[in-house]
């Protein structure tokens, strides 16, 4: 039995799943998943909600080319009076914090 959570209306990409208003990453941000990741920012960036949500709380590693892509997306999203906020592990929220992001997007760490 799977104990992945799945949701009805959820869009799969490899290492990633967008559901609404969350993409959920489900392993490290690694380089050869970078595509897949637009991707799913593409889709997650046409979502409706005010209120944009970054799951990297499953990933222990972030390669540097995920951080062009979130600048990105913020760049799109902002002007549309839409949020963003970014869910880390602990171990992750220090990169966020050095990069000047949480300036940017709320930042909310999880243990």
């Amino acid at each position: 039995m799977d104990d992945q959570i799945k949701f009805s209306n959820t869009k799969e990409f490899a290492a990633f799943d967008v559901h609404d208003n969350t993409l959920l990453a489900n392993k490290d941000l690694l380089w050869e998943n970078i595509a897949e990741f637009k991707q799913a920012l593409k889709t997650l960036s046409a979502s409706e909600q005010t209120e944009l949500v970054l799951d990297l709380s499953h990933s222990g590693f972030i390669f540097s080319s995920y951080f062009g892509e979130i600048g990105s997306l913020i760049g799109d999203v902002l002007p549309e009076g839409k949020q963003i906020k970014v869910r880390v592990n602990e171990k992750m929220a220090w990169l966020f914090k050095m990069t000047g992001f949480e300036r940017m997007i709320q930042l909310e760490v999880v243990k």
